[in-house]
C-alpha cells in the first residue's frame, strides 16, 4: 500500500522495516520512543512519502507471490 512503517526493533519486524529507509524501528516497551517516532513522521511529509515509496518497492521485491513461489520451487530442485 506504500505506507511508512513504525515497528518494534525485534526479530520479525527488523526483516520488514529497514530503519530510516521505509520506516522507523523503536525500542521495545518504550512508549516515549514510539511517540517520538510518530511525531517525527507526522511532521515530515517528505519523509512520509519517501518511506512509503520504499515500503512499496520492498514489499514487491521481498514478498511478491510469484517470486516466493519460484524460490520455493528452486529450493526443492
Amino acid at each position: 500500500m506504500g505506507k511508512p512503517l513504525i515497528a518494534t526493533n525485534v526479530p520479525g519486524c527488523r526483516e520488514v522495516v529497514e530503519n530510516e529507509k521505509n520506516g522507523l524501528l523503536v525500542r521495545p516497551r518504550d512508549s516515549e520512543n514510539l511517540g517520538n517516532a510518530m511525531r517525527m513522521l507526522i511532521s515530515n511529509e517528505i519523509r512520509l512519502q519517501e518511506y512509503g515509496k520504499s515500503s512499496l518497492m520492498m514489499s514487491r521485491h521481498k514478498f511478491d507471490f510469484a517470486g516466493i513461489n519460484n524460490r520455493i520451487v528452486n529450493l526443492y530442485k
